[in-house]
């Protein structure tokens, strides 16, 4: 699995005024791994910045795309 992001998913902050970062995008990251599609991921991880992010501040745009392969090698 691939996740591309803009600065706007790890610069947002908590209600304390902590950033997210990129260790907590990627702990989100490895939490939304398990759904089923790429897409879901997306939405997935979205949510958990935006959850994160009640009552502080968003400094950007978030842009998120995820790519994953699935399926047997041939």
């Amino acid at each position: 699995m691939l996740v591309f992001f803009t600065d706007g998913a790890t610069e947002v902050t908590d209600a304390a005024g902590q950033e997210l970062g990129s260790t907590g995008l990627e702990r989100l990251a490895q939490a939304a791994a398990s759904a089923p599609t790429a897409n879901e991921v997306a939405h997935r991880l979205l949510r958990g910045v935006t959850q994160f992010g009640r009552g502080g501040r968003r400094r950007d745009d978030i842009s998120l795309v995820v790519a994953r392969v699935t399926g047997e090698r041939s």
